[in-house]
């Protein structure tokens, strides 16, 4: 009876035995799950941030973990196995609490496999996105080269479409300038034929004149023969008392024939003179017509080739036409690739959590450095697809560091070269290219943020690009220009910069525009900290305006104002005025 009863106290203290040791092996599996599951989270957030190497490594190690674990597990199951294997009473339990166990291991197994399938499947995603990254990159480098081909094709084509215009032009006027010239020889032709009438009248009116003095030459001659031979016919007559008055008759006579028939050679030589002249004449004119047909003809054939080159010139040109249209149409294909594949990095922006370094990651900075450094060229459709993709870049710039307080986000991206990018372009881009959107795109990487990034952003020389900006026509620009180099104030920086007198010129022109006109009077006092205003105007303007700004609603505005003046207060000059009238600076 005594050893039955030890035998069941043996059997109660087994039994409570094994209820405990049941009870911590499933606190223990439980705590394993957990633990398990947590180091499976914790792997699962640790393998975005990790290479593949380092993952299958601690696969590896977490694997080995689990292996022994597992070993120590069944060992010690077995000790179990062989403990109670000594109380027959409890072999079944303990066989069923043996196969729960195993049951939760092949479970914990099996989660195991597919956490390292799931590992897998991202890390493949993974390497198959950073291909097509790498693919997209290589096709978007490829397609910038055939643009730019295209577009310098298409300006040589546009070079030689102006000088085919302007040769076009030129034969035009070389037409009108011909049928000119025909006209005007025409013209010339019509009072050369006129003159060579006239010329052949006055000849044939000299022939008749020289045919009547021949004739009345040989009259004369007749004559003289006649009275020759009357004078003969007297002297018989007459006798020898009357020869010597005869004499004188017939000398007197010869000598007014003589003269006559001198005057009739004179006369008749100038006739064979003009006869000649008259001929002369008319062969340069029958030349001139000559030359004039020939001149006709010539400028005939020159208007005909005219004609056929302005002809082939015009197919040229419709051809022309033809390939800008095509032209046209890859570009806008170009443009909205572009559009698209910007449009799919916002959306990975919006679709992730906020996370710098996985941010940086997706999105290929190093390619929107180079896109934010393409310079200006003197072609306007090259130019608008530069613009394109600046407004683009800052608008996903935007997107991302917009009211974020996010210091290792824009330290990595000024260190990417972003900042110093915007900044080159505000130094040299025409004003009229820079839009609000891109001094905005630089001021979110300057605010929120903290000192370390505006002295890693003072360092990139940012005065010269934003105080050339207070020239722009945009007051928008103009105002957050004037935020930013309030950010950045350095009076030293700005003064090389010929910085302080802009700042006074906006500060006197921001009448509308109240709080430019602000920021402005609180710079100037800022940068005069410790230093006498030695411009009389300037200083009672500032400090009057100052003084007016120490009760203003706007609670920044108040506290900065009262700043700069206590800064000003610290040169002796600037205090005596900002003292005049009893005025003391509010606390």
């Amino acid at each position: 009876m005594e050893t039955q009863h030890k035998f069941q106290i043996e059997q109660e203290e087994k039994a409570k035995l094994t209820q405990k040791l049941k009870d911590e092996e499933e606190k223990n599996v439980s705590e394993e799950r957990r633990r398990i599951s947590a180091e499976n989270k914790e792997i699962i957030n640790r393998e975005l941030m990790e290479k593949s190497q380092k993952e299958a490594k601690l696969f590896e190690s977490e694997r080995n973990e689990q292996i022994n674990r597992r070993f120590e597990a069944e060992k010690e199951l077995s000790h179990l196995k062989d403990e109670l294997n000594r109380f027959w009473t409890t072999s079944d339990q303990y066989k069923k609490e043996k196969e729960e166990i195993e049951h939760k291991l092949k479970e914990t197994e099996k989660l195991l496999r597919q956490t390292t399938q799931q590992r897998d499947f991202e890390q493949k995603r993974a390497n198959d996105e950073s291909k097509m990254k790498e693919i997209m990159q290589n096709k978007k480098i490829q397609a910038e080269k055939e643009l730019k081909t295209e577009l310098e094709e298409k300006e040589k084509s546009e070079i030689l479409n102006k000088e085919l215009n302007e040769r076009i032009s030129q034969l035009e006027r070389e037409k009108l300038q011909i049928q000119h010239n025909l006209q005007l020889n025409g013209d010339n032709l019509d009072v050369e034929k006129k003159n060579m009438t006239k010329e052949q009248e006055k000849t044939k009116l000299g022939e008749e004149q020289r045919k009547k003095f021949e004739q009345e030459k040989i009259q004369m001659k007749q004559e003289f023969d006649r009275i020759l031979k009357e004078n003969v016919r007297l002297k018989q007559i007459i006798g020898s008392e009357r020869t010597n008055e005869e004499q004188r008759f017939v000398d007197e006579s010869n000598r007014i024939v003589s003269n006559e028939k001198k005057q009739m050679e004179i006369r008749l030589k100038n006739l064979e003179e003009l006869k000649r002249n008259t001929e002369e004449r008319l062969r340069i004119v029958e030349l001139k017509l000559r030359e004039t047909e020939q001149e006709k003809r010539i400028a005939e054939e020159k208007r005909i080739k005219a004609e056929q080159k302005i002809i082939e010139l015009e197919q040229e040109k419709e051809q022309e036409r033809d390939y800008v249209k095509v032209n046209e149409r890859e570009y806008k294909q170009i443009q909205e690739d572009q559009e698209q594949e910007y449009a799919q990095v916002q959306t990975q922006v919006q679709t992730i959590d906020y996370e710098s370094n996985l941010l940086v990651s997706l999105i290929p900075w190093n390619r929107i450095v180079k896109d934010l450094r393409q310079p200006l060229s003197r072609n306007e459709r090259e130019n608008n697809l530069v613009l394109f993709k600046i407004q683009k870049i800052c608008e996903l710039l935007r997107q991302i560091f917009k009211d974020q307080e996010d210091n290792t986000g824009r330290k990595l991206m000024i260190e990417q070269g972003i900042a110093e990018s915007l900044l080159i372009i505000f130094q040299s881009f025409p004003l009229e290219k820079i839009t609000k959107l891109n001094i905005q795109a630089f001021y979110d990487l300057t605010y929120p943020s903290n000192n370390e990034n505006i002295l890693l952003l003072c360092s990139k020389q940012p005065y010269p690009g934003l105080i050339r900006l207070l020239d722009h026509f945009n007051q928008a620009v103009v105002s957050n220009a004037i935020a930013l180099i309030f950010n950045f104030l350095s009076a030293t920086a700005i003064a090389q910069s010929s910085g302080i007198l802009k700042i006074y010129t906006l500060f006197k022109q921001s009448n509308e525009d109240i709080e430019t006109k602000n920021i402005s009077a609180i710079c100037i006092g800022y940068m005069y900290k410790c230093r006498e205003i030695i411009d009389q105007n300037m200083k009672k303007e500032i400090i009057a305006f100052l003084k007016s700004l120490v009760y203003d609603n706007d609670q920044w505005t108040q506290k900065e104002a009262r700043n700069a003046l206590r800064y000003l207060g610290m040169n002796a000059g600037n205090n005596t005025e900002i003292k005049k009238g009893g005025f003391a600076i509010p606390t």
